[in-house]
């Protein structure tokens, strides 16, 4: 399980939480309920390696998956190669870099730019 940090009373998480509803990631709210409006989703917990969040609350994750789905379910799932990024409320963004390995670990520089490290 991976955690972050949301907000004052939030946080993120990874986990295996009824598949149904929040497959992969989760927004935990501060008495400790599952935030039922953030619901993106990744295929399988397993894909996801690392969860960052940056200045604006925006989250970004990576690992070894190539496909997620956008809340808006009528969408289906967009093709993400190994990176994703939602806004704070878990609408996929845009932000899409085509990487052709899996990506082990991410940070957020000062400056907001994103630095991607893994086999590729």
């Amino acid at each position: 399980m991976k955690t972050r940090l949301s907000g004052a009373s939030r946080f993120l998480m990874t986990a295996a939480l009824s598949a149904v509803i929040h497959p992969a990631l989760a927004q935990v709210t501060g008495d400790g309920g599952l935030d039922g409006s953030f619901t993106p989703t990744v295929p399988t917990i397993n894909s996801i390696l690392t969860l960052v969040t940056n200045a604006d609350g925006e989250i970004i994750i990576t690992g070894d998956f190539t496909q997620i789905k956008d809340l808006d379910a009528a969408s289906g799932y967009q093709t993400r190669y190994r990176v994703a990024k939602f806004s704070r409320g878990g609408i996929l963004q845009a932000h899409a870099p085509v990487i052709g390995g899996s990506v082990l670990n991410a940070t957020v520089e000062p400056d907001g730019s994103v630095l991607y490290m893994g086999s590729f």
